[in-house]
């Protein structure tokens, strides 16, 4: 028998743990077995201990090769059973963040033609890939719920019924700044699976003035997306992911947030924190106020997340052959983190439904290994991680080079002892 080279063993307030990467499990342990673990010294471990450690995958057979079996899941994921389509049904937006790395399109919508062909796109994936059996469709932009009853709703509408008709799974994110999630656009929505993904730039008197309102200058976009958080999670019994994106000037009032989210069930909640990436060189390694924030929304029960680390298959969505973002042009591209400008285009939906792409580009991207690096072979949260994005390598003349400056482990401006407190105090919140 021998450690899983993915354990991570801390202490913290809550007594010792060790953390699986590749599990994505946490095991309190006793001092004796901390030591053990510590030194490498296994043997001495036996009985219960053992049968959970083992159990856990916290200790392995000796002829087992984890990084072998991460190569081959990264390998059966590639292409999977789930089709994951994002829509940009616009590129415009109502409000005008100065840190968006988007240009505007304004005027932009989405029309008749592009409509049917994403649904013919639907009826030839279903033809051509039998082995799909779930449809996750995300909604992004832009700000995609602009015009959403006239040109959003009813493309649902019909995707839906054509996925649920074939036997398939239908469900629906939406990437938005939540000032259109109206009551009425939420009702809408009564029949479908839908979660939200909602950024905010923290406290009510910085978000307005980074947020603020195409022609009704004296509307609170604060307030609009928090009455309509409470009526999405009300209504739709749906899961919000509220982003917070912070600089060091957001981080000075953010508990004002607990006010205004404080009634909502915790199980409807988690609290995602990105730092804004144009403020990049003033983060530090040992932010002592963010971890102030952090413990402040643990203690009042809300699961958080920081960075993004999470048991997945890939790095980046990007990596899969199931996957693709449709524009309101009928432009396809693959990754949803930079512009949707003409030369990152990678392909044109056609009118049948089918998918002109540019193999020269999709190949290069497709036969990128993101975790083929000496520094994440080595990395005990490689699992959560798989190394930086597709997109990254490629725009990177150096692979080692996209490390040294992408890494997430390496850009945490936490301690890591910290970084797995939290994340096991979000576990057992999650719990609750």
């Amino acid at each position: 028998m021998k450690p899983s080279q993915y354990n991570n063993i801390f202490k913290c307030p809550k007594g010792n743990y060790v953390f699986n990467s590749l599990s994505d499990r946490f095991v309190e342990i006793s001092d004796e077995i901390y030591q053990c673990l510590e030194k490498n010294d296994i043997g001495r471990i036996q009985g219960k201990a053992l049968e959970v450690l083992m159990r856990n995958k916290c200790i392995i057979p000796d002829e087992t090769d984890e990084y072998q079996q991460l190569e081959t899941e990264y390998e059966d994921n590639k292409e999977g059973n789930i089709y994951d389509m994002t829509l940009l049904p616009t590129l415009d937006c109502n409000v005008n963040c100065w840190y968006c790395f988007e240009k505007q399109h304004e005027g932009s919508r989405l029309h008749k033609v592009i409509s049917d062909s994403i649904v013919a796109h639907i009826k030839w994936i279903l033809q051509k890939r039998p082995n799909i059996d779930k449809f996750i469709i995300a909604l992004f932009g832009g700000e995609p719920m602009l015009h959403f009853k006239e040109d959003v709703f009813p493309l649902l509408k019909e995707m839906q019924q054509i996925i649920n008709e074939a036997g398939k799974i239908f469900q629906v994110i939406i990437v938005t700044n939540g000032i259109c999630m109206t009551e009425d656009n939420i009702l809408l929505l009564r029949g479908m699976k839908v979660n939200f993904q909602i950024s905010i730039d923290g406290y009510k008197k910085k978000h307005d003035t980074v947020k603020r309102i195409k022609g009704q200058p004296n509307i609170s976009a604060y307030d609009c997306v928090m009455k309509n958080i409470v009526k999405a999670v009300e209504l739709l019994g749906s899961h919000i992911n509220l982003r917070i994106n912070y600089d060091n000037n957001t981080l000075h009032h953010l508990t004002e947030v607990l006010n205004s989210i404080k009634n909502i069930p915790r199980n409807k909640i988690t609290i995602h924190f990105e730092r804004v990436w144009q403020t990049a060189d003033k983060r530090n390694s040992d932010n002592v106020e963010l971890k102030s924030i952090f413990e402040t929304f643990l203690r009042n029960g809300f699961s958080i997340n920081y960075l993004n680390l999470s048991r997945r298959k890939h790095s980046c969505r990007a990596s899969r052959i199931n996957q693709l973002a449709i524009s309101y042009d009928g432009a396809i591209y693959k990754c949803t983190g930079r512009d949707f400008t003409p030369e990152l285009k990678e392909g044109v939906l056609r009118t049948d439904g089918s998918i002109k792409w540019d193999y020269e580009k999709l190949n290069r991207r497709l036969n990128i290994k993101t975790y083929d690096i000496p520094q994440c072979r080595i990395c005990k949260f490689l699992p959560l991680c798989w190394g930086a994005c597709c997109q990254k390598h490629l725009e990177s003349l150096d692979k080692h080079n996209v490390i040294e400056q992408k890494c997430q482990i390496r850009t945490m401006e936490i301690p890591i002892q910290d970084y797995l407190y939290y994340r096991l105090q979000s576990k057992l919140n999650r719990n609750l």
